[in-house]
């Protein structure tokens, strides 16, 4: 009698884990969201597929809209005790992994286009709107109950330019690194046509400072000049520095480091 119960019970359990794995797998998103708590801050529209893959057409952190997202399940975290998807939208790709124990979100192998009209939206906090191509790679970025700990990134400018003149700056990059509440910031340029050497920091409320020195190549247009000195201070012969500091506009905070909250 016991053989025969043995004989029935395994593979009924076997079936069971197995419709309840299928269930999970094949379970709609929307059904899980509907149980979660979305904050304010994270839009998601037309969302379809299952929690083992699908797509959204929109998703929208803060002042940042990501087109077009697929999703696919990487069942390499599963033995981390961790969730983890490939995510790929349009101009770029970032896995993405979520630990439920400790409520902590991690990014790696980001690579993506950052639409440069959405910091041309700001140009009149930034006093010039932009023109270019904006690149950002980062393998760390940490975010625990809602706030980001942990980021370091490198944001390329390429073909800089302001909208409305008919020049090219160049390239240039900032390396972006977060050290306890502190965001700092290293501005670099690529052998382009202003030499650039400067240093920042942005903490978690918005304060900022600061600190870039600019030298000019010989015979630089004119139109160009005229850009610096809206932004700059001259201090030489093309050569021009930024000395600021104060409180970031909250939509440029929450473009550049969004908090879930």
């Amino acid at each position: 009698m016991v053989k025969r119960l043995k004989a029935v019970w395994r593979p009924a359990l076997f079936f069971l884990v197995c419709l309840t794995i299928g269930l999970l797998i094949n379970m709609p998103v929307k059904l899980v969201l509907n149980q979660v708590q979305i904050p304010d801050n994270l839009k998601i529209s037309r969302l379809q597929g299952t929690l083992f893959s699908g797509e959204v057409g929109e998703l929208g952190i803060g002042q940042l809209r990501i087109n077009q997202l697929t999703y696919g399940i990487d069942l390499s975290c599963l033995l981390t005790a961790a969730v983890c998807y490939q995510l790929a939208f349009e101009g770029g790709r970032v896995k993405a992994g979520f630990e439920p124990i400790s409520q902590t979100i991690k990014l790696s192998q980001l690579d993506a286009e950052l639409p440069i009209q959405q910091l041309a939206a700001f140009g009149n906090q930034l006093l010039v709107s932009p023109s270019g191509s904006l690149r950002v790679e980062s393998d760390v970025i940490t975010i625990k109950q809602g706030k980001v700990v942990e980021f370091e990134a490198l944001t390329s400018w390429t073909d800089a330019g302001i909208i409305g003149e008919d020049f090219n700056l160049g390239d240039y990059q900032l390396e972006i690194t977060k050290d306890s509440s502190l965001y700092r910031l290293i501005l670099q340029d690529k052998d382009a046509m202003l030499d650039i050497d400067g240093e920042g920091k942005l903490s978690s409320d918005g304060n900022y400072s600061l600190n870039i020195n600019i030298q000019a190549r010989a015979g630089l247009d004119s139109g160009i000049k005229n850009a610096l000195e809206l932004v700059a201070k001259k201090k030489g012969l093309n050569q021009y520095f930024v000395r600021r500091s104060g409180q970031l506009d909250s939509k440029i905070s929450s473009y550049l480091f969004f908090d879930l909250n």
